[in-house]
């Protein structure tokens, strides 16, 4: 029996798709043996959070506090305490009120110029004493939709 092109083409690129999915998971490997160290180092500053790391497009590292009576938490403040002691390259914050959320993002410099990036996120209660969504302005939008219809002669 002969495969046709169409299939032969289609096994052709599953092999490739495997092939490239492999490399990914070798390059990730080695990122992460690169930066064994580091990351266990920014693993004991998260605990006792549980932390998930990632390492195929780079190294991110994610925590996530939720339950908090506010953003000076004892402790979501320690764990931040913990990496900045840790000398990250940047810190930035996210503020997501719809979420009664913050994202705390920590940038660190690994092996081979490579960044690994950490990112805690912090949920506050809706009943918190010291946080709340605050509307702070209203906005109308107006949109204009276009219907169409085929004509033909």
């Amino acid at each position: 029996m002969k495969t046709t092109p169409s299939i032969k083409s289609a096994f052709a690129y599953a092999q490739s798709s495997i092939k490239d999915a492999a490399r990914a998971i070798t390059v990730a490997r080695r990122r992460l043996a690169d930066n064994r160290a580091l990351l266990r180092k920014i693993a004991q500053a998260c605990s006792p959070i549980e932390v998930s790391l990632t390492a195929l497009y780079g190294v991110r590292v994610s925590a996530t506090l939720d339950d908090l009576e506010g953003f000076k938490d004892e402790r979501l403040q320690a764990v931040l305490a913990r990496l900045v002691d840790l000398g990250p390259e940047g810190e930035k914050t996210a503020d997501y009120p719809d979420y009664l959320n913050r994202d705390y993002t920590f940038t660190f410099a690994g092996a081979s110029g490579e960044t690994i990036t950490v990112c805690v996120v912090a949920y506050v209660t809706g009943d918190s004493p010291t946080c709340r969504k605050v509307l702070k302005s209203v906005s109308t939008r107006v949109v204009e939709d276009k219907t169409y219809e085929l004509v033909c002669d």
